[in-house]
């Protein structure tokens, strides 16, 4: 059990803390963020260390003049392109120290009724990003990302 855990920690050391920080696959977000905790997080350290956060990285601005968009930059509906260029500016570096929140997408169906007539449901699901606390627009993470909704198509013939 003591190697077990030892092999872990080591690759966990190499993957997440040499020179480079990558994910090996190409892919990761669409597996959203549930990937990166247990019972997943083995996979996820192998596989998606820098989306998952596991990484020490740098965390800059990718360019010069976040300053100069001022603090609506780093609001909805702007996170997204505020976390990708301006993180340091917009406070956003080291979000798993500071108390964070979620913004989340509109609910888009994926799934179509589940019957050919009469009452059923349909699958919907969301996606979310992780923010600073008190970002306009977001609310607790812990929301649910699927829901089912009720669907009324026409009566069943007798």
């Amino acid at each position: 059990m003591e190697f077990l855990f030892l092999l872990m920690l080591a690759s966990y050391l190499v993957c997440c803390y040499g020179d480079q920080c990558m994910d090996v696959l190409p892919d990761c977000h669409e597996y959203t963020l549930t990937a990166c905790e247990l019972p997943y997080r083995n996979w996820a350290y192998q596989n998606c260390a820098a989306y998952c956060g596991f990484c020490r990285k740098p965390c800059d601005d990718v360019i010069s003049d976040c300053a100069e968009y001022g603090v609506g930059a780093c609001k909805a509906p702007y996170v997204s392109w505020a976390l990708s260029n301006c993180a340091k500016t917009c406070g956003f570096c080291d979000l798993n120290k500071q108390k964070a929140q979620c913004v989340y997408s509109d609910w888009m169906t994926v799934s179509e009724c589940s019957v050919t007539c009469g009452s059923g449901y349909k699958t919907e699901v969301r996606s979310f990003l992780k923010v600073k606390d008190k970002t306009p627009g977001s609310k607790d993470c812990k929301e649910d990302l699927e829901r089912y909704t009720k669907c009324e198509l026409d009566s069943c013939p007798e």
